[in-house]
């Protein structure tokens, strides 16, 4: 017979406690400081001001707490983490959405409890959906634009690894990172493919660089 685990008997007894007990026994050492704190503010002498015992409670209740905490910081071992963090647990789940291919909106739906539904059209952006080892196109005049453009906005670069990074990170970095306005941001983001992208991008730093201010203005970037 397989051998079943045996329930640590304080999370047995923590599940069988209800919602207000449990916020609190999750958290001794916050509802302890909170407790310490007020009867510091009740038995402060009664010729201070209010607002004076207020502020002996607040400051008693952080001394407290911290001193719990640093106790429990060398007192603590994986056990004890795992165990705290079943307790605090509050059964929200975190969704991470990771995105695999652009589309246009072809039409609106109504909304469905709140969030928004829309009917995709993937075509124009199939192209997201394809992975390519290199990008076809001219990475050395991309760098010549690069290097102009860092130059003219004083940025400053780590040319060694621009020029060894592949082409697709190279692209997606730069014009990421680029001082462009809105409107060049939103073009390379709807560029239907890599290489029109890597194309657009190539444009965009060899025109600024043609179009710098004769005085040579410009802050300096990192």
């Amino acid at each position: 017979m397989a051998d079943k685990e045996i329930e640590d008997p304080v999370l047995a007894r923590f599940r069988k406690m209800s919602r207000p007990v449990r916020v609190v026994y999750a958290r001794p050492r916050t509802f302890f400081a909170i407790a310490v704190g007020i009867a510091a503010a009740v038995i402060s002498p009664v010729s201070l001001r209010l607002v004076t015992r207020l502020l002996v409670g607040w400051d008693v209740f952080v001394a407290v707490y911290l001193l719990l905490v640093v106790v429990m910081m060398l007192r603590c071992d994986h056990r004890h983490i795992r165990q705290s963090a079943i307790l605090q647990d509050d059964g929200r789940f975190l969704i991470a959405l990771t995105g695999i291919s652009r589309f246009r909106i072809r039409e609106e739906l109504p909304l469905l409890e709140g969030y928004r539904r829309v009917v995709p059209e993937w075509r124009e952006f199939a192209g997201d959906l394809r992975t390519e080892d290199e990008p076809g196109f001219d990475r050395d005049r991309l760098l010549r634009g690069l290097k102009a453009y860092f130059q003219h906005h004083q940025m400053q670069a780590d040319w060694d690894a621009i020029t060894s990074v592949p082409g697709e990170r190279l692209v997606t970095s730069i014009a990421m990172i680029c001082p462009f306005e809105p409107s060049e941001k939103q073009a390379l983001l709807e560029a239907p493919d890599l290489e029109e992208r890597a194309r657009l991008l190539t444009a965009i730093v060899e025109m600024a660089a043609l179009n710098q201010p004769q005085d040579g203005a410009g802050s300096a970037r990192h």
